[in-house]
Protein backbone atom coordinates (compact mmCIF):
# COMPACT_ATOMS: atom_id res chain seq x y z
CA UNK A 1 0.00 0.00 0.00
CA UNK A 2 1.21 3.94 -0.70
CA UNK A 3 0.61 7.14 0.52
CA UNK A 4 0.55 10.00 -1.84
CA UNK A 5 1.56 13.35 -0.49
CA UNK A 6 1.12 16.79 -2.00
CA UNK A 7 2.82 20.15 -0.82
CA UNK A 8 1.15 23.12 -2.85
CA UNK A 9 3.57 25.82 -1.90
CA UNK A 10 3.50 29.33 -3.27
CA UNK A 11 6.06 28.92 -6.26
CA UNK A 12 6.86 25.34 -6.05
CA UNK A 13 4.40 21.91 -5.32
CA UNK A 14 5.89 18.76 -4.89
CA UNK A 15 4.51 15.21 -4.61
CA UNK A 16 5.53 12.21 -2.69
CA UNK A 17 4.30 8.50 -2.13
CA UNK A 18 5.52 6.78 0.93
CA UNK A 19 5.91 2.79 0.40
CA UNK A 20 7.35 0.16 2.18
CA UNK A 21 10.94 0.87 1.33
CA UNK A 22 10.33 4.47 2.28
CA UNK A 23 9.07 7.91 0.94
CA UNK A 24 10.09 8.39 -2.71
CA UNK A 25 9.96 12.31 -3.78
CA UNK A 26 8.02 12.04 -7.51
CA UNK A 27 9.52 13.66 -10.32
CA UNK A 28 7.73 15.61 -13.19
CA UNK A 29 7.93 15.58 -17.07
CA UNK A 30 11.09 17.29 -16.99
CA UNK A 31 12.65 15.15 -14.25
CA UNK A 32 12.84 17.69 -11.48
CA UNK A 33 11.34 17.36 -8.48
CA UNK A 34 9.73 20.43 -7.97
CA UNK A 35 7.36 21.59 -10.08
CA UNK A 36 6.62 25.32 -10.34
CA UNK A 37 2.75 26.10 -9.12
CA UNK A 38 2.20 27.83 -12.52
CA UNK A 39 -0.92 27.78 -14.63
CA UNK A 40 -0.83 29.61 -17.58
CA UNK A 41 -4.28 30.07 -20.35
CA UNK A 42 -3.61 30.64 -24.12
CA UNK A 43 -6.41 30.34 -26.15
CA UNK A 44 -8.58 27.05 -25.19
CA UNK A 45 -5.13 25.74 -24.05
CA UNK A 46 -4.61 25.51 -20.19
CA UNK A 47 -0.66 25.01 -19.79
CA UNK A 48 0.52 23.40 -15.89
CA UNK A 49 3.96 23.71 -14.33
CA UNK A 50 7.05 23.61 -16.32
CA UNK A 51 4.85 24.56 -19.56
CA UNK A 52 3.44 27.17 -18.35
CA UNK A 53 6.68 28.69 -16.82
CA UNK A 54 8.55 28.46 -20.31
CA UNK A 55 5.42 29.94 -21.66
CA UNK A 56 5.60 33.01 -20.01
CA UNK A 57 8.95 33.84 -22.01
CA UNK A 58 7.03 34.36 -25.10
CA UNK A 59 3.54 35.59 -23.91
CA UNK A 60 3.71 37.33 -20.45
CA UNK A 61 0.03 38.06 -19.51
CA UNK A 62 -0.92 34.40 -19.69
CA UNK A 63 0.95 33.48 -16.63
CA UNK A 64 -1.40 32.93 -13.34
CA UNK A 65 1.06 32.22 -10.33
CA UNK A 66 -0.06 29.81 -7.40
CA UNK A 67 0.80 33.18 -5.08
CA UNK A 68 -0.81 35.87 -7.64
CA UNK A 69 -4.16 33.90 -7.52
CA UNK A 70 -4.28 33.00 -3.80
CA UNK A 71 -3.67 37.07 -3.23
CA UNK A 72 -6.68 37.31 -5.41
CA UNK A 73 -8.78 34.88 -3.69
CA UNK A 74 -8.58 36.32 -0.15
CA UNK A 75 -8.29 40.28 -0.55
CA UNK A 76 -10.28 41.75 0.68
CA UNK A 77 -13.01 44.08 -1.37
Amino acid sequence: MAVVGLDLGSFKSVIAAARNRGIDILTNEVSNRFTPSVVGFLGNRRLLGEAAKTQVRDIPVCLLDFFNLTRLIFRKS
